[in-house]
């Protein structure tokens, strides 16, 4: 909790006077477009590695019991 507060509480402030020193020197309109940008890039940067993470996430969600362990596909398989 104490780094959730850091992180989104915290940063805020040091992110509001980088952001105003930026517009100072090239403008609100300009400030906010590279802000809009740089979240784009970083969700697209996200998304393409969203599937790599995946699996291990949900490895470690169910050897923390709170899911059951999906079963294997192969071990399904239908013989034929």
């Amino acid at each position: 909790m104490s780094l959730y507060s850091m992180m989104f509480l915290g940063m805020a402030p040091l992110g509001s006077l980088v952001a105003g020193a930026l517009a100072d020197r090239i403008g609100a309109p300009v400030t906010v477009a590279l802000g809009g940008l740089a979240s784009l890039a970083a969700g697209i940067i996200f998304a393409r590695k969203w599937p790599s993470m995946r699996g291990p996430a949900r490895e470690l969600v169910a050897a923390q019991g709170m899911m059951q362990p999906q079963p294997r596909p192969e071990v399904n398989s239908p013989q034929g």
